[in-house]
């Protein structure tokens, strides 16, 4: 006997660096676990649409604009779930509006609460650390700590891209757009997450861009307010905002200072890591000025 299948929208709602969550109740399926606002959607709905519906009637605000995020499709005993997943940002204004019993939850705190088992991918892909290394490398080797997630710079992305598909522990790795693309499918699935130059960036098609990549943890190199605006609206999931102090990388490049820095990050809220002149012990200093964490090449 087939299984039903049931379409649900489910609502990845930010701010700042927290997350909506709340709590399913004993009588409904997968009951007494923690959620994300969402529901299923009624028939002669978009999955869109009933996101809206959804967190209009339970979080009690309404949205403008929703982002896709993934598509997931999750086999139970007794049904078959695909959840459409979208992300929105929460305006201040709006916080006083969010009724009980949801409340904001930091990112890093999801891990210790009781989704049920379809929200494991959703939960994986909101968890960025907040120290982070960048290494320039052309040749895989022993240095790579295997421990922790590590950014890879390449000048070499098809020979790069070669030599990661004979690599089996790429789920802590960050490369670059290029050499994704060199990866085979299989590969492609397995790093942590996909950086895009700041000119990659500003290229991107709008009108496709999150089709395309939709269920893949992306993050943006930004140096401005342009293009940090194109990040937020391309549904990017975390920002390289650089550079905050003066570099021996890049000397030439006037650092934006902490004052800018914080004036670009203060309103968004998806991860935005400080890159450029970090040291380990400025990680305090870069979360005052609005940072999610830090980034670097030397002392990490």
């Amino acid at each position: 006997m087939s299984k039903k299948t049931l379409n649900v929208s489910i609502a990845l709602l930010f701010h700042k660096n927290q997350v909506l969550v709340g709590w399913r109740e004993v009588s409904l399926h997968q009951g007494d676990k923690a959620e994300f606002p969402g529901g299923k959607v009624e028939l002669g709905e978009t999955p869109e649409q009933a996101c809206k519906r959804e967190v209009q009637e339970e979080v009690g605000i309404f949205l403008d604009h929703v982002y896709l995020f993934d598509i997931i499709t999750h086999e139970y005993e007794d049904l078959i779930v695909k959840l459409h997943i979208y992300q929105a940002y929460v305006d201040q204004s709006l916080l006083d509006h969010i009724e009980s019993p949801w409340t904001w939850h930091d990112r890093s705190a999801l891990t210790i609460l009781n989704f049920p088992k379809a929200n494991d991918a959703i939960v994986k892909r909101l968890l960025w650390p907040n120290k982070m290394a960048i290494k320039n490398i052309d040749r895989l080797d022993t240095t790579i700590d295997l421990n922790r997630v590590s950014y890879l710079r390449t000048e070499n992305a098809l020979d790069f891209a070669l030599q990661l598909n004979q690599y089996n522990q790429l789920d802590q790795l960050i490369i670059n757009r290029d050499v994704w693309i060199g990866l085979s499918e299989s590969n492609q699935k397995k790093v942590f997450a996909v950086q895009f130059k700041h000119d990659q960036l500003m290229q991107l098609n709008s009108d496709s861009f999150m089709e395309e990549w939709k269920g893949i943890k992306r993050i943006a190199s930004c140096h401005d307010h342009s293009s940090v605006s194109r990040a937020v609206a391309l549904g990017f999931d975390a920002i390289f905002l650089s550079p905050v102090l003066c570099t021996t990388s890049h000397p030439q490049q006037a650092p934006l200072g902490w004052t800018q820095f914080e004036l670009l990050s203060k309103d968004i809220h998806i991860p935005v890591y400080a890159l450029g002149g970090m040291k380990p012990e400025l990680l305090d200093q870069a979360i005052q000025h609005g940072a999610y964490g830090i980034a670097g090449i030397r002392a990490f």
